[in-house]
């Protein structure tokens, strides 16, 4: 018995060259007739209902509740809750990158209530507090620098 793509030789016969259609049928190459023609829809009835998408996903999973070990009691809260409450309180102890994480999403909550300008800017006694908050900063980072003299007295005394 003779394979189908074998001629009667028992040798395997070159595919058919299909002048109708101008090339030759094969892998990734679909005759004319089945391809998917302008403006077609193959789907019409949309994507089936329980599918679910990225956004829907990601929605449902930082709604979804977590225990919090609260020292003083037991509660759950949501992820998206819990993951800024961990965020407040590496900020609290000193992460820099954490504070400014922090106070960048206040700004856009901020901006979206209306309570600063689209453009960041501070409103009221923002300014002032800001500019002092810094001077402390500054202050502070002048008190706890080493003293550039202290380390070349120190290096001449241990020569």
């Amino acid at each position: 018995m003779a394979d189908r793509d074998q001629d009667a030789n028992g040798e395997r016969a070159a595919p058919p060259d299909d002048a109708k259609h101008g090339y030759e049928v094969g892998y990734c190459r679909p005759p004319k007739h089945g391809q998917i023609k302008p403006g077609e829809v193959r789907n019409k009835r949309g994507p089936l209902k329980g599918t679910r998408s990225l956004k829907n996903d990601i929605r449902e999973i930082l709604n979804m509740p977590v225990p919090l070990n609260d020292p003083s009691k037991k509660r759950k809260v949501t992820t998206r809750k819990a993951a800024l409450l961990k965020l407040r309180e590496k900020a609290l102890r000193g992460d820099s990158r954490s504070l400014d994480r922090l106070l960048e999403y206040a700004r856009e909550h901020d901006a979206e209530e209306g309570l600063v300008s689209s453009t960041g800017s501070l409103m009221g006694e923002d300014p002032q507090i800001m500019a002092n908050a810094i001077d402390r900063r500054n202050q502070a980072a002048k008190a706890n620098a080493p003293d550039p003299d202290f380390k070349a007295d120190q290096q001449e005394e241990s020569s």
